[in-house]
């Protein structure tokens, strides 16, 4: 591999990890929204899906799945940490947002990957895919967290939640659009 693909992809696998970090910081604040109770990684979890697009798109599978792993030690060591140093952490929301991660990844990363073949338009395709993990993503965390009043499809917490992540969706599609048509040099 050449020297800039080598420093291209330790940017992604930094990037990842640093999104991953910082959504699973933020996961434990929340705000209201029209009364509903959201939380703070709703803005920085569908980051997570594009660096791991692009990481697919341009490394293949095996690299997103190491920067994938990779991300998740280094964020069970910090949780480890942080268990040692404050004992404030509410776990079982750590945990879940790191469920839901793995999972929603894998589901992106099959998805990327058997997209390729398929024909349509490139932007439907890439916004369904973002919605679907993002739906899934949810509903893990709300699962796990045993939070089944906003786990009904049409509670208030759920759909804001889910409303703010496409919308922050259709940005990185168009991102990720831009980064797969831009001329290479």
């Amino acid at each position: 591999m050449k020297k800039s693909k080598i420093s291209g992809l330790f940017l992604l696998y930094v990037l990842l990890v640093t999104f991953l970090v910082i959504s699973n910081d933020v996961v434990e604040y929340q705000f209201k929204v029209l009364e509903f109770p959201i939380y703070m990684s709703v803005f920085t979890y569908p980051v997570l899906y594009l660096i791991a697009n692009a990481i697919t798109k341009e490394y293949g599978e095996k690299e997103t799945i190491r920067a994938i792993l990779l991300a998740l030690s280094i964020q069970i060591i910090i949780f480890l940490v942080n268990g040692f140093i404050s004992q404030s952490i509410d776990l079982n929301l750590i945990l879940a947002a790191a469920l839901s991660f793995s999972i929603s990844q894998a589901v992106n990363l099959f998805i990327c990957s058997s997209m390729k073949e398929k024909k349509g338009s490139l932007e439907f395709k890439l916004f369904l895919q973002y919605a679907f993990v993002i739906l899934i993503d949810n509903l893990i965390f709300l699962l796990w967290m045993k939070d089944f009043s906003n786990m009904a499809l049409l509670s208030g917490t759920f759909l804001i939640s889910y409303a703010i992540k496409l919308m922050i969706s259709l940005v990185l599609v168009s991102l990720e659009l831009y980064y797969i048509r831009k001329p290479q040099k």
